[in-house]
């Protein structure tokens, strides 16, 4: 009877040590892939970065729907408005001398539409011709050949003796150049090439300037017919001052 009993339990460890060496043994199972999201771009490795697995992986992605995205606010800006240009035209006018006719000027500009404003400044003009010879290295040089044109038959010739032109000959100072060009014909038919020197006189002077506004001018013929030795000239408009182009700048 023991032995019976000897002999179950050893057929039941020899039973337990094969299913636990085939258990031991066995494969393990399978494990199921893990799928990423697919709203979830994972990770490429090198070996995926050809052209074909790049397209593959674009084309599978899901797109997002279009009502997903949020637009943009509408801008809150006011719409654009065009500032109206202002054309304006500006004139000078002058010279002007003597004060009766400044303000019978300014009043008539006035009464055109415009907004004179006087300015004061100077008018250099061409006053005489004087014919001479440059100065010789000294002053009794110059008297001998003073002497000399003389003897010849030239009239009004003398020397300088003073100032920054001393020891040049004077042959005479003319204010119409048809008197000037009479005289140079002279000397030039004795074989003399004299020098020409214009003189200048400065004097002061008045000029309008007057600015219209858009659709307002003026022309020559306006101020001529009432102002005829007076000139007009156009001028610009510059940051609400004048700058003027034309005669008297």
């Amino acid at each position: 009877m023991k032995w019976m009993v000897y002999f179950l339990l050893l057929a039941n460890v020899a039973f337990f040590a094969r299913q636990y060496h085939q258990m031991s043994n066995a494969p393990p199972p399978p494990q199921q892939a893990v799928r990423p999201y697919d709203h979830v771009n994972r990770l490429l490795l090198i070996s995926e970065t050809s052209a074909d697995k790049l397209r593959a992986r674009i084309s599978a992605s899901k797109p997002v729907p279009p009502d997903a995205v949020e637009a943009p606010p509408e801008s809150k800006l006011p719409p654009p408005t065009t500032a109206a240009i202002t054309v304006q035209n500006c004139y000078s006018v002058g010279p002007l001398e003597e004060d009766t006719q400044i303000a019978a000027i300014r009043d008539w500009l006035v009464a055109m539409g415009g907004d004179p404003v006087l300015r004061l400044d100077e008018r250099r003009e061409l006053e005489r011709y004087w014919v001479y010879f440059p100065p010789l290295p000294s002053q009794e040089e110059a008297v001998r050949e003073v002497e000399r044109m003389r003897a010849q038959g030239i009239e009004d010739v003398i020397a300088v003796t003073k100032g920054d032109m001393a020891n040049s000959i004077s042959l005479g100072v003319f204010s119409r150049r048809r008197s000037l060009e009479r005289r140079l014909q002279e000397l030039e038919a004795l074989g003399y090439d004299p020098l020409v020197m214009p003189r200048y006189s400065t004097e002061k002077v008045s000029w309008f300037d007057v600015r219209f506004e858009q659709g307002e001018r003026l022309t020559p013929n306006d101020l001529g017919a009432r102002f005829p030795d007076v000139e007009l000239s156009k001028a610009n408009c510059v940051s609400g001052e004048i700058a003027r182009d034309g005669p008297g700048s």
